[in-house]
């Protein structure tokens, strides 16, 4: 997949592409349904498939502190992206003055002018434009003159509820990551640098990698069962968000043992995945009390392992 960023003129395409558009955050259900919907209109049709989405949240620019945590950082919304079958990727830089426009401009500037887009397909309740004036409604009827083609995307219900980025953000806060893979289509993973600890889990006899994630969300504190990604290894990591509260001295933070692995990882690239939360933190009298429930979490997390539960982490 070409991926193109800023803010254009984009070299032209032939045949013009209908662009799957939104921020697409976690690449959620909702938006997997878009993303086929754009596959699929594009053979229909005729057009090229091409992918417009922005650098940022919108709200990073409008109104940064209540930006939300991204999901999942903008190279691995690509990742899976590609694996749809998109051909290109348009990222657009998010300011001000792009969030200024007006919807009309919007569209003859950018959708028209920059990209020469045949159409669009997003989601039925998508708003662009200044002031989010804009949204399908809107397009589909700027769209008639201009013979411009506007899909607009019904949302997909799970639980009797639509599926969200922010119902996503909020089950991942409170640690049911279990139900947030199912609004995902794939377990929530984090991918981050080893760093260096104060070995407390060697300690203890189950040596941890700490992983410095970046701007990404981590689930709420606790214990999960898990998976590690590294290269082309899978296998199952007990994961640990939070203070010990057993040594409260140590620091806050994001570590996982990975079970089966050997080996010095710092400064590597390696990807924590949720399966589900197995417990809360607790303080426990000593170390080896520490030890011995931390042996009872390693033994369901690798009994129950599976290299299908990776399946859909984009590598």
């Amino acid at each position: 997949m070409k991926i193109l960023k800023g803010k254009g003129p984009f070299p032209p395409r032939d045949p013009k592409p209908l662009l799957a558009v939104g921020n697409f955050d976690g690449v959620h259900l909702g938006h997997q349904k878009v993303f086929e919907e754009t596959i699929s209109g594009a053979s229909d049709l005729g057009f090229s498939t091409a992918l417009l989405t922005f650098s940022g949240h919108p709200l990073r620019t409008l109104r940064p502190v209540k930006a939300p945590m991204p999901v999942m950082l903008p190279e691995d919304r690509l990742k899976i992206a590609e694996s749809f079958g998109f051909q290109t990727a348009y990222v657009l830089d998010f300011d001000p003055a792009l969030a200024s426009m007006s919807p009309e401009s919007f569209m003859k500037e950018i959708l028209l002018g920059s990209i020469d887009a045949a159409g669009i397909v997003a989601g039925v309740e998508w708003r662009f434009g200044r002031g989010r004036e804009g949204n399908m409604t809107l397009l589909g009827d700027l769209g008639r003159d201009l013979h411009f083609k506007v899909i607009a995307v019904d949302p997909v219900v799970a639980g009797g509820m639509p599926v969200s980025s922010t119902r996503v953000r909020d089950l991942l806060f409170s640690g049911d990551v279990a139900v947030a893979a199912e609004l995902l289509g794939r377990p929530h993973f984090v991918r981050g640098t080893v760093s260096r600890g104060r070995g407390m889990g060697k300690d203890l006899g189950f040596p941890t990698v700490n992983l410095d994630a970046g701007p990404v969300l981590i689930p709420g504190e606790g214990i999960y069962r898990g998976a590690y990604v590294h290269s082309d290894r899978v296998g199952p990591a007990a994961i640990n968000i939070g203070k010990s509260p057993t040594f409260p001295r140590g620091a806050s933070g994001l570590e996982a043992h990975l079970i089966g692995w050997e080996g010095d990882l710092y400064g590597e690239t390696v990807t924590l995945v949720f399966l589900r939360r197995l417990r809360s933190l607790k303080a426990f009298t000593d170390g080896e009390a520490l030890s011995r429930q931390i042996a009872l979490d390693v033994e369901e997390t690798g009994r129950l392992f599976t290299s299908e539960a990776v399946k859909g982490v984009p590598r």
